[in-house]
């Protein structure tokens, strides 16, 4: 989600130390040396000597890793246009992998980064997501139901296994597709920057900009600034720094951290209506708020589905006695405290619905003066 990735960055921002450098912090991540991939090859080539594969007739089930036979009949039904992309994919991976991981450890702040993560993903979503997602989207959903390819048993005991399948053949997977084919729809909407993967990557280099721009003037104001300097900071519509405006009073009204779901849901909606909604920076929120992801937001039988497809999982979980799968063993070992903590998770209620809203689409809860326009509307 853009206003998640946002609150990340605003995040970042507010907790960087002075001495703050962007490339060895931030783009040294991306730094990989061949070594470090010598393991990742070898798997990657198992994967696509699956999806490459044409003929099945002769092989035996040792000669798969992550598509059975089953697998290989589903995809045959994929339409022809797509049926080749994962091959093709993996093709283009495993030649490039080291070279973009190259590329984006050169960035030199973080716009330059996103740009970089843009022209990446460019062809991806051209070629792949648009023209063929919701295809190879039905493919997995159809797949999942009985999955039982040779990569479920690499390290893993036979109840992990036998968990794992019980969940993927009850759990509600045509609410999944309902939701992927929804988003995807949205992700491909024709806007006029291209499809809406575009604007959605402007508004990301935009808030790279702020945070570029942040942490400048962090770095400005070394040792303890005056009580004006911080008043005009924060004051500033090019940076990130008005959300310490409520730092102070999440601290005191909630508690930086909670054992409430609400609580922690409310103090995020604190920070993103304190972003997203100034009646001084509208403009420059507009930029960070294009109108597909406005639309997409509004999208209420997209929500429905996500909503059904969480349900079916807390309950096949609640009564299939696979809780540990999902390996919650570092909160607690007592199966009612997991349940009775998923359960207010996943309830949704009124009132939860508008916390979770208030975080990733605070635009909406605006007051009237407040409320910026989304960019770019076709």
């Amino acid at each position: 989600m853009l206003v998640l990735l946002i609150l990340a960055l605003v995040g970042a921002a507010s907790t960087t130390e002075s001495g703050f450098d962007f490339k060895s912090d931030i783009a040294g991540a991306f730094r990989v040396q061949p070594s470090d991939l010598e393991e990742v090859y070898p798997i990657l080539e198992m994967i696509k000597a699956d999806f490459c594969r044409e003929e099945v007739s002769e092989t035996t089930i040792l000669d798969h890793f992550i598509l059975d036979r089953q697998g290989h009949r589903l995809l045959q039904k994929v339409p022809e246009k797509c049926r080749a992309i994962p091959c093709q994919m993996l093709t283009v991976v495993i030649e490039t992998l080291q070279s973009t991981f190259d590329n984006l450890a050169e960035a030199e702040d973080m716009q330059d980064l996103v740009g970089r993560f843009h022209t990446i993903a460019g062809p991806l979503y051209n070629q792949v997501i648009c023209p063929c997602g919701k295809d190879l989207l039905n493919f997995v959903i159809d797949l999942a139901a009985n999955y039982d390819a040779n990569v479920m048993y690499i390290d893993s005991d036979k109840r992990d296994v036998l968990c794992a399948k019980r969940i993927l053949r009850n759990v509600d997977l045509e609410s999944l597709r309902v939701f992927g084919h929804r988003v995807i729809a949205h992700l491909c909407a024709k806007t006029a920057q291209g499809v809406c993967i575009d604007d959605l990557f402007e508004s990301a280099k935009y808030s790279g900009k702020l945070f570029d721009k942040t942490m400048d003037v962090v770095e400005s104001m070394s040792g303890e600034p005056s009580e004006s300097e911080m008043r005009r900071a924060m004051a500033r519509c090019d940076t990130f720094l008005r959300v310490y405006n409520v730092t102070a009073v999440i601290g005191e009204d909630y508690g930086y951290y909670s054992d409430s779901f609400e609580d922690e849901l409310e103090v995020y909606g604190v920070y993103a209506n304190t972003i997203f909604c100034n009646q001084k920076c509208k403009r420059s929120i507009s930029r960070v708020y294009p109108c597909c992801f406005r639309n997409a937001m509004r999208d209420e039988k997209m929500f429905e589905a996500a909503e059904a497809f969480g349900l079916s999982l807390y309950r096949l979980i609640e009564h299939v006695g696979c809780y540990d799968i999902l390996d919650w063993s570092d909160m607690t070992s007592n199966k009612e405290y997991i349940l009775e903590k998923f359960e207010e998770y996943m309830k949704l209620d009124p009132n939860v619905r508008d916390a979770i809203m208030k975080v990733i689409h605070p635009m909406k809860y605006c007051d009237a003066g407040s409320k910026p326009r989304c960019a770019n509307k076709v």
